[in-house]
């Protein structure tokens, strides 16, 4: 007769510090769908006003502190903005977003940050980046306030 063995219990992992947390936001909106893409991304056809920025900021912002209490004491190494394409956000929102997010969780020295993008989601930027107006590139004054803590 064959026996059956229970599997043995299994402990939960202890660490001596706490690991680094890496931080993936969610952006869905594509100008168009790709046939190759199997993210959660979907084609805005909303027309000219883009994605609703404000609103998904803040739901962003509502989901990250519901999720505090699970990671406090934890510093972020990588903060990811995907998607979709977050480069339909506007320079305003995303600069909202990152600083909402080193509002609310540290970030360690050197941490990473980077956004996915397609040079065609830019539509409201000129294409010569020494011709970006001085709001163009509040993401990058966001992401060196984010590197830097400043």
């Amino acid at each position: 007769m064959a026996r059956i063995l229970a599997p043995a219990a299994q402990s939960a992992p202890t660490f001596r510090t706490l690991p680094p947390l890496s931080l993936y936001v969610h952006l869905p909106w594509c100008l168009k769908k790709c046939p190759y893409c199997d993210f959660n991304s979907h084609e805005w056809r909303g027309g000219d006003a883009g994605p609703p920025e404000d609103a998904y900021v803040d739901a962003l912002v509502a989901d990250l502190e519901r999720a505090l209490p699970s990671v406090w004491g934890r510093k972020v190494s990588t903060v990811f903005l995907g998607g979709g394409t977050p480069s339909l956000f506007s320079p305003e929102a995303i600069d909202r977003l990152l600083a909402a997010i080193r509002a609310r969780l540290p970030l360690v020295a050197g941490a990473e940050v980077t956004m996915d993008h397609e040079h065609d989601a830019y539509a409201w930027w000129p294409a010569d980046i020494d011709a970006w107006p001085a709001e163009a590139d509040a993401p990058l004054r966001s992401m060196a306030k984010l590197l830097t803590g400043t």
